[in-house]
């Protein structure tokens, strides 16, 4: 899932950034490698790559710079906090401190 959500997230910011340069992204392929570590079981490193054929090559390394730029790869580079909890909410609202928490983080997400 971390690879599924990595791919886009990179061509997405791929994509203004060639926009904005005035190139084309028809060619531009993102492929994301991973592997796992075990002790606990979980992805233990990503590698992404792109193809671009019709990218010139002196925009090489701003396009990878651009890559890095995703929230997503960002993410992981800096990662979050993250909690579980158990609730014995049966009725599936959060309680009112809880449900102001959340609602002052959610973000809504998008795909073309």
């Amino acid at each position: 899932m971390l690879a599924s959500e990595l791919a886009p997230c990179t061509v997405s910011v791929m994509e203004a950034w060639a926009t904005h340069a005035g190139l084309s992204i028809d060619d531009l392929a993102v492929i994301v490698r991973w592997t796992f570590a075990e002790n606990p079981h979980r992805v233990d490193s990503l590698h992404v790559t792109f193809e671009w054929p019709s990218l010139p090559a002196n925009r090489y390394s701003a396009a990878r710079r651009v890559a890095e730029m995703c929230t997503v790869h960002a993410t992981l580079l800096h990662p979050p906090t993250i909690t579980a909890d158990v609730s014995s909410n049966t009725s599936g609202e959060l309680p009112d401190d809880d449900h102001a928490a959340m609602h002052e983080h959610e973000h809504s997400e998008s795909t073309r």
